[in-house]
């Protein structure tokens, strides 16, 4: 059976390499994977035959990666102790249209950072089987947290290196992708300092990543304040998640480790906004952003890798825009939603960059991301494995 061929013409391509952009470029697919890429017809193996699309002087790029998002709570109203509470049957239909919404947005490649009741399995197996359209799913599951802490309400509850160690090796073998710890914990209630404090030690982390590790998977933390994001480098972490207070000093080890940072930045911002949270929470919020940027700053003066990550209130476009803000350049944002990304999950053999070999995962913009940050609310058309989609038609 002859394997469909299509031909991506008249695009300005931005190949997540970090290399100029290629005006008129061609783009030839086969089934889901990229096999050729040039600057002119002649450069394009005619063996056989192939259909045509033109793009129309739009922007080609590969497929986005949010390396930070929540199947189950993405942009929810309400407080988190009342979610949490959800039926399974609707947080099960949030969970689809959440799945949804990111291949709307251009987000071809998801890593879900912890849901409960393995609604984050539930929908990376119901993607891989294509009884749903949406991103690639790379899951932790749940994350590990101590008894009463950070988020224990959704997470498994451990309070030594034997504990942890156990929890890890169930959630292996349960099929996860990564491990996650909750390095620190914050208080929505909190009216001063400290706003963030050490969640698990070090010992106890690390046994839970040598278990990941040892299995080939990789490992995550959420760490807000510098002792914590320090005590997960000491452990053995492969991300850092949020790291808002993110010191000079503490970002320098991270960039000698090769540890990446996924800053969500828009995530956090939101805290600010009302999305029925509480008081507590916006308070909470306002306090943090003294010290978001500055810790953003500090990972790019280090050369610290960064991705992008929504979390539960984030969005790309204001992203984009905080990433500038904190000094990136527009180039490296595109980069930090594409080959960053597909770096940080391993995976960048597969995805990341426009190049032959590749899958065909691809987004394409109606306006130039190198212009403005605004562009990466501009999706004209989502290509995942070969398959091309119109946002406007996918049912969210």
């Amino acid at each position: 059976m002859t394997t469909m061929r299509t031909l991506l013409k008249n695009a300005t391509l931005i190949d997540g390499t970090g290399a100029s952009p290629l005006p008129q470029s061609l783009v030839l697919l086969e089934g889901d994977k990229i096999i050729a890429v040039a600057g002119r017809l002649e450069d394009i193996p005619r063996d056989v035959e192939w259909q045509e699309v033109d793009l129309g002087g739009k922007f080609l790029l590969p497929g986005f990666v949010n390396a930070h998002d929540h199947v189950a709570t993405k942009r929810v109203r309400g407080p988190l102790s009342v979610q949490v509470l959800t039926s399974d049957e609707i947080a099960l239909g949030i969970s689809v249209n959440n799945v949804l919404t990111n291949l709307s947005e251009g987000i071809t490649t998801m890593r879900e950072m912890g849901s409960r009741n393995g609604f984050s399995r539930i929908m990376r197996t119901m993607v891989q089987s294509k009884r749903l359209i949406g991103p690639r799913l790379v899951i932790v599951g749940r994350a590990l947290t101590s008894t009463a802490g950070y988020a224990s309400r959704s997470s498994v509850e451990v309070d030594s290196p034997l504990e942890a160690r156990k929890a890890a090796a169930l959630l292996v073998k349960d099929g996860v992708d990564w491990i996650k710890c909750m390095a620190s914990i914050e208080w929505e209630l909190a009216a001063g300092e400290p706003i963030s404090a050490i969640n698990m030690d070090i010992a106890t982390m690390q046994a839970a990543f040598d278990v990941g590790h040892h299995h080939g998977k990789r490992c995550a933390v959420h760490a807000i304040c510098d002792e914590a994001i320090s005590n997960a480098l000491a452990a053995g972490v492969d991300t850092i998640e949020h790291g808002i207070m993110l010191s000079a000093r503490t970002a320098d080890e991270m960039a000698r480790r090769n540890v990446f940072l996924v800053p969500t930045l828009s995530g956090y911002l939101e805290h600010s906004n009302d999305w029925g949270r509480g008081e507590g929470v916006r308070r909470h919020g306002d306090l943090l952003q003294k010290y978001h940027m500055d810790g953003f700053r500090n990972a790019r003066a280090a050369g610290v890798k960064f991705a992008f990550g929504t979390d539960t209130l984030g969005n790309f476009v204001d992203e984009a825009g905080l990433m500038l803000m904190g000094g990136a350049t527009p180039m490296d944002v595109v980069v930090a939603a594409t080959r960053w990304g597909a770096e940080l999950l391993g995976l960048s053999s597969e995805i990341g960059t426009v190049e032959r070999g590749k899958m065909a995962d691809l987004t394409v913009l109606n306006s130039d991301p190198l212009d403005s940050p605004s562009a990466f609310g501009d999706v004209y058309r989502v290509i995942k494995s070969g398959r091309v989609f119109d946002p406007q038609h996918i049912p969210i």
